[in-house]
């Protein structure tokens, strides 16, 4: 069970990053031509915030349940505090995920309550980019890759 979870979840995260990509350029590209929000783009952003936190729950339920990693390290936390991999799934990643899925959550639910069309896309652009800035920056890359 568990490597099928992991590939689901290493598979949706490519989904996340490319939804994110175009969604931080199309935000930028509508603020530049003075564009108004429309349905469209508040349906694209609740496709993309949907897509993120089922990325989330899989990989909770990954850190909570399915992981060999996870479960070592809450083995002996302590431990796996002084381990740089170890401390790296059980506090940095998780932490940093959540972070992002909070900013990204609420660049649309901003994005709802402001006046204005531009701001509503400077909030989404911002708020997505840090989010996709806070996933990328907490990657297991060498995992990813298997470069261990």
């Amino acid at each position: 069970m568990y490597p099928i979870v992991l590939n689901i979840h290493s598979i949706l995260a490519y989904v996340v990053f490319l939804l994110l990509m175009v969604s931080i350029i199309r935000w930028i590209v509508k603020i530049n031509q003075n564009a108004t929000y429309s349905d469209s783009d508040k349906k694209w952003s609740k496709i993309v915030v949907m897509v993120v936190h089922t990325q989330f729950l899989i990989g909770l339920v990954l850190y909570l349940f399915l992981s060999p990693i996870t479960q070592e390290a809450f083995s002996n936390v302590g431990e796996a505090m002084r381990n740089s991999a170890l401390r790296f799934m059980l506090l940095e990643h998780i932490t940093a995920n959540l972070l992002a899925v909070v900013a990204i959550t609420m660049g649309s639910v901003k994005a709802k309550k402001v006046a204005g069309d531009k701001i509503k896309f400077k909030k989404l652009a911002f708020l997505f980019s840090i989010g996709f800035i806070l996933l990328l920056s907490r990657v297991p890359w060498a995992n990813w890759w298997n470069l261990n």
